[in-house]
This record gives structure tokens, C-alpha cells and sequence, in this order.
């Protein structure tokens, strides 16, 4: 058997399945739009459940690999992922072309607390909140481009 993600096709009866290369699947998002995420130890790809067999790959533009831990859409449709090398934000334009920004820590006042991105959720006030594995909860401030650390919760 190889690793991946096998797909239940109501109308035939029968399981599809889209191969993830090494070590397999670490979380699995729906978002609005319809469109099923995959992310793994190496690769974010993603498809309409109605074509599982056309995976998109993504390029988060690392050069090492990575595991992705956590996938998360805010109210703007805009797709969050949380990696061990940091966070990053898909943004889609009217042609589904996709940019990448990347947020990492650096050690300064208004950065990540950690590259280590175990969670990701939006609040009832659409402030973006950021769980690290290992140095606390961060709340990103989008207007300002900044980072607070809340590390005593």
C-alpha cells in the first residue's frame, strides 16, 4: 500500500487515491470554496472532492523540508498554514493564482514567539490567533503586520 489519501466516491462505490509522497498525512482542511487541503511531511496540496484524481501542489518557497501541522481559512478567505518552519498565508487572486507570504520568528519584539505552528483559529472580533508548540499563543495584529505574545496562558 502507499501512503496517502483515499477518497469514498458515493456514486460508483469505489475509493480513489492520491498518493502524498513520504511519510503520509498530517492534517486534512475543507474550506469555503470547496477545494479539500492535504498537508504532509513534505507537501500542501490540494483538490475538489468532484476530481480528486487533479491534486494542486502548492509552493510554500522553503527550501527544506517541512511538516504542516495545522490549515486554517479566515473570514477573508485567505488559507493559513501552520508548519514547523513557520506560518504562512495563501492568498488567491480572481484567476486562482496563488502568492505566499511567510511569517517567521526572529527574535524580535514583534515577531513569532516560534516557527513551530501548532494551531490556528479566528475569534468572534476576526483577530487571527497563532498556537506554537513550545513558546505560547500569538495574536497577529493584520493592519499592522505585527505579532503579541501571550506566553503565560
Amino acid at each position: 500500500a502507499s501512503s496517502g489519501l483515499d477518497v469514498y466516491d458515493s456514486k460508483s462505490e469505489s475509493f480513489g487515491h492520491i498518493p502524498i509522497q513520504k511519510n503520509g498525512i498530517s492534517t486534512i482542511f475543507s474550506d469555503s470554496r470547496g477545494r479539500m487541503w492535504i498537508g504532509s511531511n513534505t507537501s500542501l496540496k490540494y483538490f475538489y472532492p468532484a476530481n480528486p484524481k487533479r491534486t494542486v501542489s502548492v509552493d510554500l518557497k522553503t527550501e527544506t523540508d517541512y511538516l504542516i501541522y495545522t490549515i486554517y481559512e479566515d473570514h477573508e478567505k485567505n488559507i493559513w498554514v501552520g508548519s514547523n518552519k513557520g506560518l504562512f498565508v495563501l492568498f488567491f487572486d480572481n484567476k486562482n493564482n496563488i502568492s505566499v507570504k511567510k511569517f517567521t520568528s526572529n527574535q524580535q519584539e514583534y515577531s513569532l514567539s516560534s516557527n513551530d505552528i501548532s494551531s490556528i483559529t479566528e475569534d468572534a472580533d476576526k483577530n487571527l490567533w497563532i498556537g506554537t508548540r513550545t513558546e505560547g499563543i500569538n495574536l497577529f495584529d493584520k493592519k499592522k503586520n505585527r505579532f503579541y505574545n501571550l506566553k503565560k496562558i
